[in-house]
């Protein structure tokens, strides 16, 4: 009984930790990638037609939160804001960053739907270290997810990253199954969590590699079997079941998936530099602690055992996941989220192999204490990063107070430009633009068009002043629209809880 109290506990922790917070920005649509996910979803609902005739993201996660809707629809038709699901609006958006929606509950409730799965995945982690050590492991194991940095910050957003992860570690947990039983079952459910994975995000690919290897370690020397034909041909249904026509729309499909792979080999300002390799290894410490060294010494214990090969499915996931990753020009923190759980339930593993190698030495209490330290501290470092973010996120976003004062202090009806994640300005109040960034337009084209003010921000501007050199005409253009005209009001505080962004509202004189 105490066992189910404490992981009960645990996953209490990771709830709350998850949902503090989670109505940042509302009705505000702040995210740069809610409104894209939550757009396809609404559609999905309000019209039943399934295809979202783009695939830069595939689309399992937008058809769960389109049944999530039925809650959506069914307090707006209590609240007398429609009648029918085509009644409901699709979601307010301007621009990147920029927007507000009619029905914020849209957002929450897919919030709420992220959140969920991301405290479910705290479960698996905790299910695979018990599985394979004991309580003691699936706690210390859970523990890690729970308070994780990555995975916290990115449980609280409308986005696919946390929904991928669990997929992903649902098919590793079969995986390692799979290695013990043989049963064809657990073949087929890892692969059905594999084809969901990548149904959620294209970057779970490497999952199959784990299903191959976990079968080729089960039954070698005789690879060939009938039970890796099930769980490849459920990885495709399941990828099937989840973005069915991709099939349909190939041609858009293939060409959509081309551009990705594009993109992230080639720059987005802001998100790229050289050494992606050291960089996700620097993120990861600088983010979970010591949870990615024990990781790794959890993988090496993996490679290095002769006779128990249960975690190599996890270690080969790890493993893949980080060429696939570290090949790429630009990285987003987000895409980091998927070794979080897999490298807590080897940490785990690592810690539970020390404890049994100590237990008969005379200095076991020496290294039981340097144990309890590093554990401690992979989870002090994270816990303090998420306490922080989650006092941020629950404070005014740095455009929201903007927002306000523009309302208190610049008369109606001035003719305001703005860029991504600059304020969102009602329509009624003020004739506003919005453009793809200021630099669009030099100084004097602002004059001659008759605005009277430019909304700028760091959300949009820093991307550029990370690399100076690279994007050196990008700055100049900057700094001439910031000697050009004088700043009416600059604002800081947090944007999306993190702190650091600015505000910036320029006069443009004529």
């Amino acid at each position: 009984m105490s066992h189910i109290l404490v992981i009960i506990a645990i996953l209490a922790a990771a709830t709350a930790l998850r949902l503090s917070g989670i109505h940042f920005g509302l009705p505000y649509t702040y995210h740069p990638d809610e409104p894209g996910t939550v757009n396809v979803a609404v559609w999905f609902f309000t019209t039943g037609d399934l295809n979202p005739r783009s695939f830069l993201y595939p689309t399992l996660y937008m058809y769960i939160v389109a049944v999530v809707y039925l809650g959506c629809y069914l307090l707006g038709l209590w609240q007398g804001k429609f009648a029918y699901p085509s009644e409901m609006p699709l979601p307010g958006y301007l621009m990147i960053g920029v927007g507000r929606s009619e029905v914020p509950e849209q957002f929450l409730l897919a919030r709420l739907t992220t959140a969920t799965l991301g405290v479910l995945t705290v479960g698996v982690a905790y299910y695979i270290a018990k599985r394979l050590w004991g309580h003691r492991s699936g706690w210390i194991a859970a523990l890690w997810v729970a308070v994780s940095s990555l995975h916290v910050a990115n449980s609280q957003f409308a986005t696919v990253d946390v929904p991928m992860t669990l997929m992903v570690i649902l098919s590793l947990a079969f995986c390692v199954r799979l290695m013990a039983t043989g049963h064809w079952r657990d073949y087929l459910l890892a692969g059905l969590f594999a084809g969901f994975a990548i149904a959620t995000k294209y970057n779970a690919l490497p999952i199959i590699v784990s299903l191959v290897i976990a079968h080729s370690l089960r039954s070698y020397p005789r690879l060939v079997d009938w039970r890796l034909a099930v769980g490849l041909g459920a990885t495709v249904l399941a990828f099937l079941v989840g973005t069915p026509y991709a099939f349909v729309e190939f041609d858009t499909f293939r060409a959509d998936v081309l551009f990705q792979l594009r993109y992230y080999a080639t720059g987005h300002p802001g998100a790229e530099g050289p050494d992606t390799w050291w960089w996700i290894l620097r993120n990861l410490l600088q983010r979970e602690g010591s949870l990615l060294p024990m990781g790794i010494l959890g993988v090496a214990a993996t490679i290095l055992t002769p006779g128990d090969r249960r975690t190599l499915p996890l270690s080969a996931f790890i493993l893949t996941y980080y060429m696939l990753m570290g090949h790429q020009v630009v990285r987003f923190e987000r895409n980091l989220v998927p070794f979080i759980p897999a490298l807590a339930v080897l940490a785990a593993g690592f810690v539970e192999a020390t404890i049994q190698q100590a237990h008969s030495q005379k200095f076991a209490n020496f290294v039981y204490a340097g144990l309890a330290g590093l554990i401690v501290g992979g989870l002090i470092i994270p816990l303090a990063q998420v306490v922080q973010r989650n006092s941020l996120l629950s404070q005014k976003d740095v455009r929201t107070v903007a927002t306000e004062w523009i309302v208190t202090h610049i008369p109606t009806g001035s003719h305001i430009a703005g860029e991504p994640y600059a304020p969102t300005l009602d329509p009624k109040m003020y004739r506003v633009e919005y453009f793809g960034s200021a630099i669009e337009h030099e100084a004097e084209w602002y004059m001659v068009q008759g605005f009277d003010y430019l909304m700028l921000s760091s959300g949009m501007y820093k991307r550029f002043y990370v690399q100076t050199a690279r994007y050196a005409h990008q700055v100049v253009q900057y700094e001439s629209l910031f000697h050009a005209f004088p700043r009416v009001a600059t604002f800081a505080g947090p944007m999306m809880g993190y702190p650091g962004s600015e505000i910036i509202i320029l006069g443009i004189q004529r």
